[in-house]
């Protein structure tokens, strides 16, 4: 896969916060949207393309086991952004 000079940037949300200590990351993808972020970008020359939000597992709420909180659901996420991104970088 060949690097390209385009100035085309895609936005993925990931609205999660499975594995913090503290609720509230999950509103992050959104609070970019409604605070401009496409716009700031298409701003600066960007081609942007908001993709939208990607679905997971939702926060279970557990205790930590072994020092992790929700490990499985990390890595199901983390599997979710890296073949979202994947494929945007495939086109």
């Amino acid at each position: 896969m060949a690097l390209s000079n385009t100035r085309a940037v895609s936005l993925i949300g990931a609205p999660t916060d499975v594995g913090a200590n503290d609720r509230g990351a999950s509103m992050g993808p959104e609070a970019l949207r409604v605070a401009g972020l496409q716009a700031a970008l298409g701003s600066r020359g960007l081609d942007v393309l908001d993709r939208g939000n990607l679905s997971g597992p939702r926060n279970p709420g557990l205790s930590r086991v072994g020092g992790y909180r929700h490990l499985a659901e990390v890595v199901e996420w983390n599997r979710k952004v890296h073949e979202a991104v994947y494929a945007e970088l495939a086109t």
